[in-house]
């Protein structure tokens, strides 16, 4: 099985075109030996200090060795970049210090000529030193083996002319008897080369500029390519941090929900929720809306501590009136300064009848609203069960406190309570909201009961809303 520089190197070989093969086969034999010998730039300065020696008292402008020191750096870069497409660049740069090589040594024998020849290789070395920065983050670029490959067939018809000009002289040189008739030939000769030259040197200059765009398209899609990368990695870190963070929410929220039912356990509330739905359920559209609509409602939600009684006979609809106001206000408040509770007297069940049970029902529900309500009110847990672990809330505690666990932290506070005159222990009731109504300007209230001799005593001095006849006739109408 082939090697894979081998394998590689075929592939150039044939890209090339054959190229250096065209070229050897035209050698004679000391020249094919010359070309084989040379497998490095060294053997090249070595041949042409060798010549300096011989023409070292005739005019040349300065050394050659010196002028050639520009090709052999542009033939170094341009097999450094040759090398990281190929991985073989030592058996293509031979070839190259092997053909000219043997330019140089045809030409050593003119001395005139021998130094323009080495100016212009110096001219091709300067091209060449172009590809500084040669592409070696780019092995698996077409376009730019494409572009290497151009500049690589240049260099070998410049080596295939130059060599044909001075062979031709060289030729002639064995049959010609003065040298009179050899320079007039070697300048006739030269004269078209010269021009083909600047051709050359023209189609060199392209090429190397083809090498250089396909280097910044290279780079640019290179740059394109990592920036994907990285995005695609920051997208990996994103999603690895929101999984990571999705679970520590996960964990908080189990820990918190769990330090909240220790909460509720020891603040034992009521089942609120039952009464509300089955209120709701009552409901029909368009139910309350003429209280909703009214001016009574309005000015209570637009002022702050305001305090509004709805009252009626038994078998108003108090309770469905209160269910509407709440779902509007559900509906309307969502601002995460404001609180809302609330809780449904219930002759029914003595739970619901209860001061203490309000109480902790009302803050029970504001504690699952803030934080800073809920870890007010778990300090205040821990410190009660500290000494006595079967501590439960009293009513006192609770209505001495309740102000203190939610100031500052809601900037309005609205409490709705139906059904009043339904609890057992109503004047407790009464005067815990009197309380809150006088010391807590950051809560409002709401609430609903019969027309009962001392709760109207008590409220008689708050904006009230009295469900008329004629509006339990309507309401009574449109159930029909």
């Amino acid at each position: 099985m082939p090697h894979r520089q081998d394998t590689v190197a075929v592939g150039f070989e044939d890209r090339f075109g054959g190229i250096t093969h065209a070229f050897f086969e035209t050698l004679s034999p000391n020249e094919k030996e010359l070309f084989k010998a040379t497998t490095i730039a060294e053997l090249l300065l070595e041949e042409v200090k060798a010549a300096e020696k011989i023409h070292k008292d005739k005019s040349i402008s300065r050394k050659v060795s010196q002028a050639l020191k520009p090709l052999v750096q542009g033939v170094e870069q341009y097999g450094a970049a040759l090398d990281v497409i190929s991985n073989a660049s030592s058996q293509f740069l031979c070839p190259v210090w092997g053909s000219m090589r043997v330019i140089l040594h045809l030409a050593s024998e003119f001395g005139e000529y021998f130094g323009k020849i080495s100016a212009m290789l110096e001219q091709v070395g300067l091209h060449l030193n172009s590809l500084r920065r040669f592409p070696r983050l780019y092995p698996h670029n077409e376009r730019l083996e494409a572009a290497m490959v151009d500049v690589y067939r240049i260099i070998f018809r410049f080596c295939t002319d130059a060599r044909n000009v001075f062979k031709k002289v060289s030729d002639k040189k064995v049959c010609q008897k003065g040298m009179i008739g050899l320079r007039s030939m070697i300048k006739l000769v030269w004269k078209p080369f010269k021009a083909q030259f600047g051709d050359l040197r023209a189609d060199l200059s392209t090429a190397m500029e083809q090498v250089s765009t396909e280097v910044e398209i290279a780079e640019k899609e290179e740059a394109h390519a990592e920036r994907e990368r990285a995005d695609k990695e920051r997208r990996a870190q994103a999603s690895r941090w929101d999984k990571t963070e999705h679970t520590h929410q996960k964990l908080e929220s189990f820990f918190d929900e769990q330090s909240i039912q220790k909460v509720d356990k020891w603040l034992d509330p009521v089942n609120f929720e039952n009464n509300h739905d089955d209120a709701v359920k009552l409901r029909h559209q368009g139910t309350g809306n003429w209280f909703l609509n009214g001016e009574a409602f309005k000015d209570w939600l637009d002022h702050d501590n305001s305090f509004l009684w709805l009252h009626a006979i038994p078998g108003a609809g108090k309770t469905v009136l209160v269910s509407s106001a709440i779902e509007c206000l559900k509906n309307n408040v969502k601002n995460g300064d404001v609180g809302l509770a609330y809780f449904y007297c219930d002759y029914k069940e003595s739970r619901k009848q209860e001061p203490s049970k309000l109480l902790c029902t009302l803050l029970s529900q504001l504690a699952r609203q803030h934080k800073a309500v809920f870890q007010r009110l778990q300090a205040f847990a821990q410190e009660r069960v500290k000494d006595n672990p079967a501590s439960v809330p009293t009513h006192d505690e609770l209505r001495s406190n309740f102000g203190t666990f939610l100031e500052g932290v809601f900037k309005q506070v609205i409490l709705v309570i139906d059904a009043i005159d339904e609890s057992s222990m109503r004047e407790c009731m009464i005067g815990d909201l009197k309380t809150f109504k006088k010391h807590c300007p950051f809560i409002k209230i709401l609430v609903s009961s019969r027309e009962e001799l001392d709760i109207t005593k008590a409220f008689k001095s708050f904006p009230h809303v009295k469900i008329n006849q004629s509006d339990v006739a309507r309401k009574l109408k449109k159930l029909k």
